[in-house]
């Protein structure tokens, strides 16, 4: 932070009118993941203090900048306050992760089977036994990043807490990460075979994501924060990256996101494209959303 509060002025000199920084919670010391998030209101001590932060705010002020802090509010830390009180069953905190027992077992190795299908981004099975709860845990990605459960208000409260914690410290706005995983099927349905080929069963590819991705509560939930950006800042920044369908960008012809990243571009052009295929694809992501919605390129 002080390094950064030093250049700010450079900063301010290219013409920028601010700054996204990358997530600088305090992480779990073993993760190599910088979304473990171990607490959500306090800095990574590699950054600096929080005292170190309110400095780069009121120079980032004087300079008439902005920032804007990337969250990644799908999981947390396994070793998060929030995620050991859930292990332990202790309340509030009981239904804040999503956890599902199994009566299956392997009939080789009698270990308990997990309760469905569904896979890690990263690989394997997105289900990870608790010794302590007797239970599985959801981890869209890794195993030491646990899902935490949208579907119970309460734990929606809490990331509107933290935004507004933030937005108190001066920032403007947030980058969101992952929003596509935030919700799943409530009743855990077995994923179902996509149709792209050389993938096998055991593999994240192998299945179409419809239960665990893009779930129709989601704009509702993104339109909650976006109040909370709104409500502190008047014209806060509040936007998203990894967003697959145009229902995420607009519901009922209100933006949900602004300046939502689609990095879909480069994945539909295969070698060698010309500038009518190019064209073609913007106009296709032009044409599902309305004129309020500015589309940005994350290539």
């Amino acid at each position: 932070f002080p390094g950064l509060t030093s250049q700010l002025k450079y900063v301010k000199n290219l013409g920028a009118q601010g700054l996204v920084l990358s997530p600088i919670f305090k992480q779990s010391d073993y993760s190599a993941s910088i979304t473990a998030v171990e607490n959500f209101t306090d800095v990574d001590p590699v950054f600096g203090t929080l005292g170190d932060f309110k400095a780069l705010i009121e120079e980032v002020k004087k300079q008439e900048l902005h920032v804007v802090l990337v969250v990644e509010p799908n999981h947390s830390s396994n070793k998060h306050l929030w995620f050991n009180s859930s292990e332990h069953r202790e309340e509030p905190y009981t239904d804040y992760y999503i956890w599902k027992t199994s009566p299956a077992t392997d009939q080789d190795s009698g270990a308990r089977l997990p309760p469905n299908n569904w896979l890690s981004v990263n690989g394997g099975s997105a289900w990870e036994w608790s010794d302590v709860r007797q239970e599985f845990y959801l981890h869209q990605f890794d195993a030491q990043e646990p899902d935490l459960n949208y579907h119970n208000p309460a734990v929606v409260q809490e990331i509107k807490d933290v935004l507004e914690f933030w937005l108190d410290k001066g920032v403007s706005g947030f980058q969101l990460g992952g929003v596509d995983y935030l919700l799943e099927d409530i009743d855990l349905t077995n994923e179902s075979h996509g149709s792209e080929p050389g993938f096998t069963h055991d593999q994240y590819g192998f299945y179409n994501h419809y239960q665990t991705t893009n779930q129709p509560g989601l704009p509702a939930l993104l339109q909650h924060w976006k109040e909370v950006v709104d409500n502190h800042t008047g014209d806060g920044l509040f936007t998203a990256v990894r967003t697959t369908t145009s229902d995420l960008i607009v519901d009922k012809s209100v933006p949900v996101l602004e300046l939502s990243q689609n990095i879909h571009l480069l994945s539909r052009l295969g070698r060698g494209f010309e500038a009518q295929q190019l064209n073609d694809v913007v106009q296709t992501w032009i044409n599902q959303t309305t004129n309020t919605t500015r589309p940005v390129w994350q290539v």
